[in-house]
């Protein structure tokens, strides 16, 4: 195949729209090469998902897709033109949109308008074609309604999708989207990819970095990088169904991964499962299918005790660690701009608990966070401790929706360092202090602590800022999104140390007491492996806060506030499952089964109701 040419459909041969030959990049002349001999073709109306490690130079590459970086080695051309020519520059950057993984890197409007409209006053579109150009791609984002809202006070899912909409109002050929979807939630995360499919149909090239595994799978080609070189390529089943993502930190899809749990019952397994097909069920859709072929029948969710996620059966039983009593948030009160985050919201925190707040963008969840923290104080309300009393400074470490911001020292060290020095540790019980809690980010010490933190990729920042937070050792941990930006693994690790940490088991220093989680998370999957109880937010309301299993397996309940059950409450559901609950954990799914192939080889089974 020649280099200036790729394969598009029945052997016909099309130029590249975006072409990398043999690109090599460093940031420093004596620091090791980010990226190496990078040999990528891309052609018009491709869609291909890149994933990798973090720190493994997907971010990298995305720069140099458009011309911000421009290769040591080898050469990056879009259209035919090189990005290193630098006569070209303005006509590249015009041809490829760049989403950064932080959209606040590139949000600069007083308002939302504004904002998606810079891009296009730069390039000199008429205002009449930029105001209908505007208000189409906001629609298209979900944020129509919004055009006046001063960014700040956008929540960060819509900070998400105000940053895209000022790439797609640019009508770029080429599309490279860093990590897109890791701040929406699931309506948000299916509307995105909808339109990267819709941009692909007319031509347009998407390059998406995705640490979700499910979405690669809407992938034409899935490109895998490990350690800067690419290390995977071709299509995205075959990566999961060869068995090829085992060499990589990034698991496989939620529905594989259920498949494979199921095989592991042998309840189940023996009535539907054939050896043969394990490896080839990939998505939700293989799962449906295969367990269809079990013919199970509808039959109403009962469940048994146990059988529940990660933190089944705790749910927390010493009184309350918070207590948020009348709570309201409003922003720019008493302007034309007030906007309520939060209306009478009371509820308790259970102390020894791992509670996760849910809801839908813009739902309140990082409002009540930080009120809960004491990082802002109520516009109406009491905020207060397990005492009574006010929260005490220290008693609570939190992790921003972006906690990169929270970095500020000169080393990693000595970032993570802050908070214990502050609490009168020094020598080697600081050392220990630090070490420990970058282990538990995933962070090696002798690696990672000497590194200034902005020399790291954004998912190693937030893994650092974590550290930061941990290393207080605090009695009650609030985290805003705490997986967001780390690939899968490394999610999954951190996820288990701090329930690891929330039960007690895990002590850097003289034992706390009891311990109380608080996180949020747009993935209801991770919310039932790990929490024991659920606030459901909609509109700065409580719509719902009760044991995890009772609200996960409220699917009505979730519908109607704009979230997508887990996986095993769906495929449940698609098989026929009837009542107000279904299963909403793959234990818990195995149950039902195990129940529905019973009744459906009973006598009479056709005339009974499980």
């Amino acid at each position: 195949m020649k280099e200036e040419q790729v394969q598009a459909g029945a052997g016909a041969l099309v130029a590249p729209a975006l072409c990398f030959r043999g690109v090599t990049f460093g940031y420093t002349d004596d620091a090791p090469a980010v990226l190496s001999d990078i040999d990528l073709a891309v052609r018009p109306g491709e869609v291909v998902a890149l994933v990798g490690g973090n720190g493994s130079g997907k971010s990298t590459l995305a720069r140099l897709a458009n011309g911000l970086l421009t290769p040591v080695r080898g050469e990056v051309s879009v259209g035919g033109l090189s990005t290193s020519d630098h006569a070209h520059r303005w006509e590249i950057h015009a041809q490829v949109g760049l989403l950064f993984q932080d959209p606040e890197d590139q949000i600069v409007g007083a308002t939302v308008e504004d904002d998606v409209a810079f891009g296009l006053e730069n390039v000199g579109v008429r205002r009449e074609d930029m105001l209908g150009r505007v208000a189409r791609v906001l629609s298209v984002v979900g944020l129509d309604g919004e055009e006046a809202t001063e960014p700040h006070l956008l929540s960060g899912g819509q900070k998400q999708r105000l940053a895209l909409a000022g790439v797609l109002v640019l009508e770029p050929s080429v599309l490279v989207l860093d990590e897109p979807t890791s701040m929406l939630d699931p309506a948000g995360r299916t509307e995105v990819m909808r339109a990267a499919r819709a941009l692909a149909s007319t031509g347009v090239v998407v390059v998406m970095i995705t640490q979700h595994m499910e979405e690669t799978l809407t992938a034409d080609r899935l490109i895998a990088l490990r350690a800067g070189r690419i290390a995977w390529a071709g299509p995205p089943r075959d990566f999961f169904v060869s068995g090829a993502y085992e060499a990589f930190p990034l698991g496989r899809p939620p529905a594989m991964e259920l498949w494979h749990e199921l095989a592991s019952r042998a309840d189940v397994a023996g009535v539907v499962l054939a050896s043969g097909e394990l490896t080839a069920v990939v998505s939700e859709d293989d799962v449906v299918a295969a367990l269809a072929a079990g013919k199970t029948v509808a039959a109403d969710f009962s469940p048994s005790a146990g059988g529940g996620g990660a933190g089944a059966g705790t749910v927390g039983d010493g009184g309350p660690a918070v207590r948020l009593e009348g709570v309201r948030m409003t922003y720019n009160r008493g302007t034309p701009f007030a906007r309520q985050a939060l209306h009478e919201v009371t509820i308790d925190i259970a102390a020894g608990a791992v509670t996760a707040v849910v809801g839908a963008t813009a739902s309140g969840k990082s409002s009540l966070l930080q009120v809960m923290a004491g990082v802002m104080r109520p516009t109406e309300g009491r905020v207060t401790g397990a005492d009574g009393a006010r929260i005490r400074a220290g008693s609570v470490g939190m992790a921003l929706q972006r906690p990169e911001v929270q970095l500020y020292c000169g080393t990693v060290w000595d970032d993570v360092a802050v908070a214990p020095r502050l609490r009168g540790l020094s020598g080697e019980a600081l050392r220990a202090r630090v070490e420990w809690a970058l282990d538990v980010v995933g962070l090696a010490p002798d690696e990672f602590g000497p590194r200034g933190p902005y020399s790291l990729s954004v998912g190693e920042q937030r893994r650092a800022a974590l550290a930061g937070v941990l290393s207080l050792d605090p009695a009650i941990l609030v985290l805003d999104e705490p997986g967001s930006g780390l690939d899968p693994t490394a999610r999954r690790r951190l996820m288990e140390y701090l329930v690891t940490w929330a039960r007690g088991g895990v002590a850097p220093a003289a034992p706390l007491g009891v311990r109380t989680l608080v996180f949020t998370s747009h993935d209801l999957d991770e919310v039932a492996d790990y929490a024991d109880r659920v606030v459901v937010l909609h509109q700065g309301r409580v719509e719902a806060h009760a044991p995890a299993e009772e609200v996960l397996g409220d699917v009505a309940l979730l519908e109607r506030v704009g979230l997508r059950a887990t996986l095993a409450a769906r495929v449940a559901g698609r098989l026929g499952s009837t009542g107000p609950r279904r299963p909403a954990t793959p234990a818990r799914l195995a149950e039902w089964l195990a129940a529905s192939f019973r009744h459906r080889e009973s006598p009479g089974a056709e005339n009974e109701s499980l």
